[in-house]
């Protein structure tokens, strides 16, 4: 695969709309107070979720 290959796969309305979603879940994970583990463990279940 070559580097512009790689790079349009990330415009690829599927994965935009996928990452546009996730960003706006991301806000709401995040406080003051959350942890670099507790970030990861949501983006963990909101994958999982993805995935049914």
């Amino acid at each position: 695969m070559t580097a512009a290959a790689w790079w349009a796969s990330f415009s690829d309305p599927h994965r935009t709309a996928a990452a546009e979603a996730f960003a706006v879940e991301a806000e709401e994970w995040l406080t003051p107070r959350t942890t670099a583990a507790e970030l990861l463990d949501a983006a963990r279940r909101h994958q999982a979720g993805r995935r049914g």
